[in-house]
């Protein structure tokens, strides 16, 4: 069986690429960006070995791995980070991993940038938001007052950035206050859409048979916060979308990309929808495509190493729910039955598995600890 390497943070992004390949008997080696090894998956029993390589010695780290191997390894990337990493570094890597790249080294970077992925996504035929322009901080405190209100700040370029970066503003006033909130020099700035729908197109392209798999879209029910798309999210069918399919697959192979993706859309009350951005790696709600019945990583498997992909890619997949564990304790407050119901009846937590006890065993106590320490507070306010 040929080896995975997987790369990413200590996040349940990685953990569900680690289940994915698991559940089909493959152990992959792991190498964290950390350079601390309190991970809650570190010991899980779907892993080969793991190992904590911060970002800056993660390109040496793998060329050093690789050397002497009859097989490439396949590689799955986890953060923009080690996908940007990677496709900085293609040719350098090609002839050592099967990678998840594009046909020119550095192009997934350029793209990276959301006003060159905006004007691509324009040019494919998909809708971006009013007023989408690139801004300094600087320049757009002098322009504060012209702004489109109410307006959204995102970082220009993710690596850049974080996600308490992106930020919702409704006057001059709070968006003076939120720049100098901001890390990141560099902003898109778009008009803010009161959103119906959000969902997720998420699946694997496999551009070297003309092949973009998208077996259905994932619906975010309730967000963490407004800054992300991790929630509670359901997997429905492409076709019970009500969504033109044709111009994300366009957009995608103008791209020139390979991998694992996720392509995010809002739709506003008229039923019109709106790119987002693409994620050039695998997204942090595909667990769920798994327990619908897409494995996506092991799909990129098979197809890197002469497996039966396209039998896969035929099936059918059937409706799932996903729930995180710990954004679960701030919604209880707000919507308690909702979210005991929702834990009860998913198909599927993001980040614990019960098949995997040292990971849940952790998980769980270190919610125990989370409810002691909440529990403690309130009883001195008494």
């Amino acid at each position: 069986m040929r080896e995975v390497v997987i790369i990413g943070p200590k996040h349940h992004n990685t953990y569900g690429v680690i289940r994915s390949l698991g559940k089909k008997g493959i152990k992959p080696t792991v190498f964290l960006d950390s350079e601390t090894n309190d991970c809650f998956f570190a010991k899980s029993r779907y892993i080969g070995s793991i190992s904590h390589i911060p970002a800056a010695k993660i390109i040496d780290h793998l060329t050093g791995y690789a050397a002497g191997r009859d097989e490439k390894p396949v590689l799955i990337c986890c953060s923009d980070t080690m996908s940007s990493l990677v496709d900085l570094n293609c040719n350098q890597l090609a002839d050592k991993y099967m990678i998840p790249c594009s046909s020119r080294q550095g192009a997934i970077t350029h793209l990276m940038n959301k006003q060159n992925m905006s004007e691509l996504a324009v040019e494919c035929g998909l809708n971006i938001p009013p007023h989408t322009q690139t801004i300094g901080r600087d320049e757009l405190m002098q322009k504060r007052e012209s702004m489109p209100y109410p307006c959204i700040l995102k970082p220009l370029v993710s690596t850049e950035g974080h996600k308490s970066d992106i930020m919702i503003c409704t006057s001059p006033e709070q968006l003076a206050e939120c720049i100098s909130q901001i890390d990141c020099k560099h902003l898109q700035v778009q008009k803010f859409i009161d959103k119906t729908m959000e969902y997720q197109i998420i699946g694997c392209s496999l551009l070297a048979d003309n092949e973009i798999f998208t077996p259905g879209g994932v619906k975010l029910q309730l967000a963490a916060s407004h800054r992300s798309n991790t929630g509670i999210v359901t997997l429905e069918p492409i076709e019970k979308l009500n969504i033109n399919i044709s111009p994300i697959k366009e957009f995608i192979r103008a791209t020139g990309y390979s991998g694992l993706f996720s392509v995010e859309f809002i739709r506003d009350s008229s039923g019109r929808d709106y790119f987002m951005e693409m994620n050039f790696r695998n997204d942090g709600n595909a667990i769920v495509m798994t327990a619908g019945g897409a494995n996506l990583p092991y799909i990129w498997y098979l197809y890197n190493t002469n497996g039966d992909w396209i039998g896969l890619c035929g099936k059918k997949i059937k409706k799932a729910t996903a729930v995180p564990l710990f954004p679960m304790l701030s919604w209880l407050k707000r919507r308690p039955w909702y979210i005991l119901y929702k834990a009860l009846t998913c198909t599927v937590f993001m980040d614990i598995d019960f098949c995997d006890p040292k990971t849940t065993c952790r998980q769980f106590a270190t919610l125990l600890t989370i409810l002691k320490t909440q529990l403690v507070k309130r009883i001195k306010r008494l």
